[in-house]
């Protein structure tokens, strides 16, 4: 496989835990340092700014907690605009991805967000260490 299909495997495991609601999955899919990052901007939920994975992994354990019944539909994304460049064990992508409203507010950013990951190679294995979104306005 080559690394560009590893990465964008990875980031296709990394959205579908999320809508399954699956906190292993998506840990697995993360680098679980305190240099991890998750920052972006979506209507309903302003700025997120989240440092360090014993923070984001916390949120995201919490979130899913209060709300575990998997929405597998979401997952569904059409990603667009794709750019990868692998350097080494570094890895960075951009991408325009399209969402449906899935019906649960508090974690739906239907349209098109514009995306960034940056990834490192771990025991010959991408995970993500930072997360980028920016959610166009809706109409």
């Amino acid at each position: 496989m080559t690394d560009e299909a590893a990465i964008m495997e990875v980031i296709a495991a990394e959205a579908k835990a999320f809508w399954d609601k699956d906190f292993d999955a998506l840990a697995a899919c993360h680098v679980q340092e305190e240099y991890t990052r998750r920052m972006g901007w979506w209507e309903r939920g302003g700025i997120t700014d989240r440092h360090g994975w014993s923070e984001i992994g916390t949120i995201m354990r919490d979130h899913f907690a209060r709300d575990p019944v998997p929405n597998p539909s979401a997952a569904a994304v059409r990603r667009e605009n794709v750019n990868i460049r692998v350097m080494g064990d570094m890895a960075w992508v951009t991408f325009d991805q399209h969402s449906i409203d899935a019906g649960e507010p508090l974690m739906d950013m239907p349209g098109v967000s514009h995306e960034t990951r940056i990834l490192e190679r771990h025991g010959g294995r991408w995970l993500i260490a930072c997360v980028g979104y920016l959610l166009e306005p809706g109409p």
